[in-house]
């Protein structure tokens, strides 16, 4: 038998932070990391497997791809010029689609300090972020930077609109050649 004695409710302050950066995508750039998230989620074994309740690529599938480093690195710089100059390293970069039903379960990507999306196209969703009672709409070229321990997720998408996205984690002083 268990025995309650005493029950502990608090919020405890973390520090966080979360960006929001609009980019401009070049439609060719677009058109290339669409095909390549679908050619990526035929050949994966994670669709419907994690968080994301969707098809997804393999968590590496972007970590060497120019064109995605690209706009990954204007965000990191916006991100270096906001807070400090340390320097990033990227862990893992996979691409998503979601489709009408498809959600991303609520979760954080502790212990990664820093995670974010660049997202590829229009579509009539948003990211909640609780913990800032938040929901930040998604559009083409938004890219969204955030502390690793922020919770996020999404609600089922309700339109027949497809959402094709990007995210990353990554951590301070950890070794990466943006020049890959």
């Amino acid at each position: 038998m268990i025995t309650l004695n005493k029950l502990i409710e608090k919020k405890i302050l973390k520090d966080s932070f979360l960006y929001e950066v609009q980019l401009d995508l070049l439609d060719e750039d677009v058109n290339y990391l669409i095909n390549k998230i679908e050619q990526g989620i035929k050949e994966s074994n994670y669709n419907f497997k994690t968080n994301v309740q969707g098809f997804m690529t393999p968590f590496n599938f972007f970590i060497k791809d120019e064109v995605y480093l690209k706009y990954l690195i204007q965000t990191m710089e916006f991100l270096q010029n906001q807070t400090c100059d340390r320097p990033f390293g990227l862990i893992e970069a996979w691409g998503i689609k979601m489709n009408k039903k498809h959600y991303t379960r609520f979760h954080d990507h502790t212990p990664s300090e820093i995670c974010g999306s660049l997202y590829l196209n229009d579509c009539e969703h948003s990211l909640k972020f609780p913990e800032y009672n938040l929901e930040i709409p998604l559009k083409k070229g938004t890219s969204l930077i955030f502390s690793g321990n922020l919770r996020h997720g999404a609600d089922a998408i309700k339109n027949d609109m497809s959402r094709y996205a990007i995210p990353f984690s990554g951590n301070y002083n950890s070794p990466w050649d943006a020049n890959i």
